[in-house]
């Protein structure tokens, strides 16, 4: 029975709108700390991105990676800081 349920989902898609922001907010942020996460931190960004958050304040703690680089190029400039 799992098996079947499995294989309709569609978990690629998200099913997530986002309500307007209220008059005078930009929406919802995101605010974190990371360090050499280049593997991942593209497809998290991009995944909140579309769940409709539209700021992130991120800390980098020292990565050596390519993590900053990555986000720089799946999230617009001015929703990065």
């Amino acid at each position: 029975m799992l098996k079947r349920l499995l294989g309709r989902a569609k978990i690629s898609k998200i099913g997530v709108r986002p309500a307007a922001p209220l008059p005078g907010r930009r929406g919802v942020t995101i605010v974190t700390i990371l360090r050499n996460e280049e593997s991942h931190v593209g497809e998290w960004a991009a995944f909140h991105w579309a769940a409709g958050v539209r700021h992130f304040h991120i800390y980098d703690d020292g990565s050596t990676d390519k993590s900053v680089a990555i986000l720089r190029s799946v999230l617009p400039a001015e929703a990065l800081t």
